[in-house]
């Protein structure tokens, strides 16, 4: 892997789709878990129900199964952005903070990256909705790309 220009998305790429597998195996796991929860469940009653009441009871379970996921998706976002944010966590796709290699020095430096905006600076030290666009840049002396 290249350090030439962290915003150049072929050094990201790789991190990033590692990110969305990873995001999609987690909530697919957690949607079947929630319908084999809900499978298990049983309606019990003492009277007959008619054909609309059994069919609004079942709607309302639905709704409320959606609704849980939606939930803890939101939940997981929200966990895994506060502990970025607040724990300063280091991405691997490189967007909220650079790394400032100095030749022949025994460590790096980690400086929050500060993005250029229409009219502004923004700083992921500061501000968690701090976007950049990646894009591919062409840069000559850059070996790993």
């Amino acid at each position: 892997m290249s350090d030439c220009y962290s915003l150049d998305y072929r050094i990201m790429a790789v991190s990033h789709f590692q990110l969305i597998a990873l995001l999609c195996r987690t909530i697919k796991e957690m949607i079947s878990d929630a319908l084999e929860e809900f499978t298990t469940r049983k309606i019990v009653t003492n009277q007959v129900l008619s054909h609309s009441i059994f069919n609004a009871q079942i709607a309302a379970l639905v709704e409320q199964l959606k609704s849980t996921i939606i939930a803890n998706i939101k939940h997981i976002n929200d966990f895994l952005l506060f502990n970025i944010v607040e724990n300063r966590i280091y991405l691997g796709l490189r967007t909220n903070y650079f790394i400032q290699a100095v030749p022949r020095a025994p460590t790096n430096k980690f400086i929050p990256a500060k993005y250029k905006t229409l009219n502004s600076m923004c700083s992921c030290l500061t501000n968690n909705n701090c976007v950049h666009q990646a894009g591919i840049y062409n840069s000559t002396g850059c070996t790993g790309v």
